[in-house]
């Protein structure tokens, strides 16, 4: 959803979610098997706090997680990507504080399935969708932070559209 902050999108989607109605955002969420949460850019705009921005991001998770479980009996693949680099230089204090928030988070993550059992690997743990992991903890399996500014377009915050190439 374009132009969407943290908090808009989490309020909405507990909201869409939790009516009895049948709705296409229940049918759509509670058919995944794996959600990829992109959000947080547009957080800047309502000078929100990075903090802020990643316990929302957080939430989402953890939301997505338990509603899903609720309805399907299984916790979808959880998976939360960075945030892309920009070329706005106002806004990149932001982004650069955000995706650092959210890899430490991931390095608790990365930290905690350390202490797994040995038949289990590490990398195996960071998405297996049945382990006990925190809410706080989240894998960023999506590093979009490391692409370069070139793939972006002209506004210098969004992936250009067409011929894209690393």
């Amino acid at each position: 959803m374009p132009g969407i902050t943290t908090s808009v999108l989490l309020r909405s989607f507990r909201s869409r979610l939790s009516t009895t109605k049948s709705n296409i955002t229940k049918e759509k969420i509670f058919g995944a098997d794996v959600v990829i949460i992109d959000v947080g850019r547009n957080d800047y705009w309502k000078h929100a706090d990075a903090n802020a921005t990643v316990r929302n991001i957080a939430r989402l998770a953890s939301y997505f997680g338990h509603i899903i479980e609720l309805a399907n009996g299984h916790r979808p693949l959880l998976v939360v990507a960075t945030l892309l680099p920009t070329t706005r230089l106002y806004q990149r204090p932001f982004i650069d504080s955000v995706n650092l928030k959210l890899i430490a988070r991931s390095a608790s993550l990365a930290k905690l399935t350390a202490k797994l059992p040995t038949n289990v690997s590490n990398a195996q743990a960071a998405v297996d969708i049945s382990l006990p992991v925190p809410s706080e903890r989240f894998s960023t399996g999506i590093r979009f932070d490391k692409l370069p500014t070139t793939v972006l377009g002209k506004d210098g915050c969004i992936l250009r559209r067409v011929g894209t190439r690393l």
